[in-house]
């Protein structure tokens, strides 16, 4: 992602606005749906979540071609993807064709369940950015209608799945927090304890019982995911024992927002750009 398309969002007299919604609405998003909250336990998951919508929208959902994407993207194992892939059939997001051609690989579907599930978080997602460009409110118009919620997702993944190679899978805000189960969801707790900046500058005491529990894993986990991130230098403590992100990674964190709200612009303007009827006002970034 540009610097400068970047740096356009982190301009924004309202980024703060549009990043602390986007955190607010994804858990919210999360708290409706134990499905969703489970997609959003990790990086990972999410990945294979939105690849294995954007292939059955664009050619086919098999095993080889999922692996290939997750590969790809650099955040996890074509092994992994393997696992993701039944659990998503757990959830009742994906079932397999009944029929199978000889010699070619078994294809999936998602399910109408999965469908309404990412519909929901994506427009969680574009309600936060249409705090940066009020024209995305056009998309969110007509997200009801399939063929302009296909469209969407299709370049949204794209655009995803394009920048996702250049990720530093060994940095401290993606192998410290990202890739640990719940760590998504923890950082957005914390991005959402105040409303001084993004992220808070104020120290605020969290519990790690009730994000255990809103996050279906164990205190001790909650714990170990604190922990971890503080050894990362991602976040710090206070004599009084409140927690917040430290100095040093909020530069992180902010230009890690303004990519995916970016991401989502990006997605939006081309999306009423290449669809019929819809206002094309809004131009994509270059």
């Amino acid at each position: 992602m540009p610097d400068a398309m970047c740096g356009r969002v982190l301009a924004s007299p309202r980024f703060v606005e549009a990043a602390q919604t986007l955190a607010t609405n994804m858990l919210a998003a999360g708290d409706g749906d134990s499905a969703l909250s489970g997609i959003f336990k990790d990086a990972g998951r999410y990945v294979v979540a939105l690849v294995a919508l954007h292939l059955d929208l664009s050619g086919g959902l098999t095993l080889p071609r999922l692996k290939l994407f997750c590969a790809g993207s650099g955040f996890l194992s074509p092994g992994r993807a393997r696992a993701v892939l039944l659990y998503l059939r757990y959830l009742g997001y994906v079932e397999s064709d009944s029929e199978r051609p000889r010699g070619q690989p078994r294809r999936y579907r998602t399910t109408s369940a999965f469908v309404a599930a990412w519909r929901i978080q994506c427009v969680a997602a574009l309600r936060a950015a249409s705090i940066i460009d009020p024209q995305v409110q056009i998309v969110l118009a007509r997200f009801g209608e399939e063929e302009v919620f296909s469209r969407f997702v299709r370049l949204h993944a794209e655009l995803l799945l394009t920048s996702a190679p250049s990720v530093d899978q060994k940095s401290a805000l993606v192998d410290g927090l990202l890739h640990r189960s719940a760590g998504s969801q923890v950082a957005w707790t914390l991005l959402t304890s105040g409303t001084d900046d993004f992220p808070p500058r104020v120290p605020t005491h969290v519990s790690t019982a009730s994000m255990a529990k809103r996050f279906s894993v164990s205190r001790i986990h909650i714990r170990r995911v604190l922990d971890a991130a503080e050894r990362r230098f991602l976040l710090r403590r206070d004599g009084d024992g409140g927690i917040c992100f430290a100095d040093a990674s909020r530069d992180v964190i902010r230009l890690f927002y303004a990519q995916q709200l970016m991401h989502l612009l990006d997605a939006a303007a081309r999306t009423l750009t290449e669809q019929p009827g819809l206002s094309p006002a809004l131009k994509p970034a270059a």
